[in-house]
C-alpha cells in the first residue's frame, strides 16, 4: 500500500502531469485621443502639406515580453483627413487621393512583432482599403514599418514613422493608370494600461 502511495504521489508531481501555468493575456491600452495624432505629408502641384486624420480608432494588445501574442489594429476614417487650407482639405477627398465612396476606410492590421534594439520593433502588418461593401480593394501585404514603444509602468507610446507609396485609393483613379504615389504617415499614440476586465459572475 505504502509503495503504491508513493508511486502515486511521484506520478502527480512529475513534470508530465504537472498543471501548465495559464499565460497571461497580453497587455491591451487605451489610446489619449488628445494627445495622439495620425499624420501624412504629400504634394500638391509641387507644393508639400501635412494633414492630419481627426477620426480613426486603435485597438492595441502590446507586452515586449510575449511579442508573438502583440497586435495592434488601426482603422481610419479617410474622409477625415484635414489641413490647414481649405483647397487642399477639398483635394484629399477627390478620386485622386481619398475618394470616399470608394474608400471610406482605412485599416491597419500589424502583427509579428520583433525587437530590433531598445525601444524599437519591427512591425510587419497588411493595408486594407475597403468600398462600402467591405471587400478589400487594395491589400498590401508584408507592409514593414518600424515601432518606437515606449513603456513607463502605467503609459506606453507607441510612435512610428514611414514611407511607402500606394496607388490611388478609387478604382476610377486606377483605370486611369494614375501614378503610384509616395506618402509619409508619422503616427504618435499616447496610451495608458486598460483596466481590468471586471470578474464574470460564478467565476
Amino acid at each position: 500500500m505504502k509503495l503504491l502511495a508513493a508511486l502515486l504521489l511521484l506520478c502527480l508531481t512529475s513534470p508530465a502531469f504537472a498543471q501548465t501555468p495559464t499565460p497571461a493575456p497580453v497587455q491591451k491600452w487605451v489610446v489619449d485621443r488628445k494627445k495622439s495624432t495620425i499624420e501624412f505629408k504629400g504634394f500638391k502641384d509641387g507644393k508639400p502639406f501635412t494633414s492630419a486624420f481627426q477620426s480613426w480608432s486603435a485597438d492595441i494588445a502590446f507586452s515586449p515580453d510575449d511579442l508573438k501574442g502583440s497586435s495592434a489594429t488601426l482603422t481610419i476614417d479617410t474622409r477625415s483627413a484635414t489641413t490647414g487650407a481649405k483647397t487642399f482639405t477639398e483635394y484629399l477627398v477627390t478620386p485622386g487621393w481619398y475618394d470616399p465612396e470608394e474608400a471610406p476606410f482605412a485599416t491597419f492590421q500589424i502583427q509579428s512583432l520583433t525587437h530590433q534594439r531598445d525601444n524599437l520593433y519591427n512591425a510587419n502588418g497588411t493595408l486594407y482599403l475597403y468600398n462600402k461593401a467591405k471587400t478589400v480593394l487594395l491589400p498590401v501585404p508584408g507592409v514593414s514599418l518600424p515601432v518606437f514603444a515606449t513603456v513607463k509602468g502605467n503609459t506606453a507610446e507607441f510612435r512610428s514613422n514611414f514611407t511607402f507609396a500606394i496607388p490611388d485609393f478609387s478604382k476610377a483613379a486606377i483605370k486611369k493608370k494614375s501614378p503610384f504615389r509616395k506618402i509619409n504617415f508619422n503616427m504618435v499614440l499616447k496610451t495608458k494600461k486598460a483596466p481590468d476586465p471586471m470578474p464574470q459572475a460564478g467565476k
